[in-house]
């Protein structure tokens, strides 16, 4: 049996065209197939690569921190919110903001937050516009 942590595949996810771990009800196009012929090349893909990306993380408990690692690991700038900043987080370097600045300042967001007063689904909209 093979094991994978996912959360090291998403935010490649999230940068290229890979579709994701459901692959089975994808439809057929060359981004997927290039993998399942030995041809792991990035060229003609669309998306970015993560460093020297902003990456903002809303929510740095113990999944955010991870991602936080996992981001940093890739060579993303690290920028933060969170009611409580995480003494791990700060020593790996991430920088704490308030939460309009991590949606302006950030290419790629990610939340791990409860449903907190301070975080409804109009904030966000208004944020991302």
């Amino acid at each position: 049996m093979t094991v994978v942590r996912v959360e090291y595949l998403f935010p490649l996810c999230g940068s290229r065209t890979y579709r994701g771990a459901d692959f089975e009800s994808q439809p057929e196009d060359s981004s997927r197939l290039q993998p399942r012929e030995g041809n792991f090349a990035l060229d003609g893909l669309l998306g970015f690569d993560l460093h020297g990306r902003t990456a903002g993380i809303v929510g740095t408990g113990k999944i955010g921190a991870l991602v936080a690692g996992i981001l940093r690991g890739f060579g993303c700038r690290l920028l933060a919110y969170d009611v409580a900043p995480n003494p791990d987080c700060l020593a790996m370097g991430v920088e704490y903001v308030p939460l309009p600045d991590l949606f302006a300042a950030s290419d790629i967001i990610t939340l791990h937050c409860p449903k907190i007063p301070q975080l409804t689904i109009s904030l966000i909209r208004r944020l991302w516009s």
